[in-house]
């Protein structure tokens, strides 16, 4: 198979966890080589220390912002990934039965174009299709699914949006919960463009999506498109940094692959 989706960490001050020093094929020291022939010292020198708090970034903002506009120029899907440091994997399992069920919450809306309201564009259903992949894994079939629809205040027409989305879920064979959420709590949401969004409207969204999310395992988010400018690459950053902020475990995903067929 021809690999077509890069994930990234987020780029931020946090100070990456080095997982391989938990993992004793990588922590443990053997006389035998190991499955791929490979004796631990030569496998060790290919996967060399994280960066602690005193080293500095090997990559620069517009260069981190490069990659994934690269990328996606290679019809590459992307993914940034924050925060699953912070995972809990054993409330994760315990949450099988416990009465309140750990969430999966999909927001397949650009957030940072709230003008935007279409929701079956490729990078949405390729984001439905990541989640829903998700919950077929064993130790996620307990975890809900949640799909959260955007609508302004006074909308009248919210019913024939959940309508059209819940038969596109029927489509996709994607069991889900439909959750209705306005822009109230956000404020005016006709922004020009992404480059115009106050930080404010940011924070009003990061708490938005906090505030729907008690027993959230896992966030999925639409990820914009960086900006043809590279001289944007830090703005870029500081939005996703503020949109995510306190989130927990969250990707970030453009989706550029056709995974879905609804013409059958």
């Amino acid at each position: 198979m021809k690999p077509n989706t890069l994930v990234l960490g987020f780029y931020d001050h946090s100070v990456p966890d080095d997982y391989f020093l938990h993992d004793p094929a990588f922590r443990d020291a053997r006389d035998n080589n190991d499955h791929f022939g490979v004796d631990l010292a030569s496998l060790q020198a290919h996967f060399p220390p994280v960066r602690d708090d005193e080293t500095p970034k090997n990559l620069s903002e517009q260069e981190y912002v490069a990659i994934i506009s690269d990328a996606l120029k290679m019809q590459k899907n992307v993914c940034l990934a924050r925060g699953f440091f912070a995972m809990d994997r054993k409330g994760l399992l315990l949450s099988k039965t416990r009465p309140e069920r750990v969430s999966i919450d999909v927001w397949p809306l650009n957030l940072l174009r709230p003008d935007s309201t279409d929701y079956v564009d490729v990078c949405s259903l390729f984001l439905l299709q990541m989640a829903c992949v998700l919950t077929m894994v064993a130790s996620w079939k307990a975890a809900r699914l949640r799909i959260f629809l955007c609508i302004e205040p006074g909308d009248g027409s919210w019913v024939r949006k959940e309508e059209k989305l819940r038969r596109l879920l029927d489509q996709l064979r994607i069991k889900a919960t439909i959750k209705i959420v306005t822009w109230e709590a956000v404020g005016p949401s006709g922004q020009a463009s992404a480059d115009h969004v106050s930080d404010g409207y940011l924070q009003a969204v990061n708490r938005m999506i906090l505030d729907q999310g008690f027993h959230t395992a896992v966030r999925f988010l639409y990820l914009p498109r960086p900006p043809t400018e590279t001289t944007h690459s830090q703005r870029y950053l500081e939005q996703l940094a503020i949109l995510t902020e306190d989130l927990g475990p969250t990707l970030l995903i453009h989706g550029l692959t056709p995974v879905t067929c609804t013409d059958l």
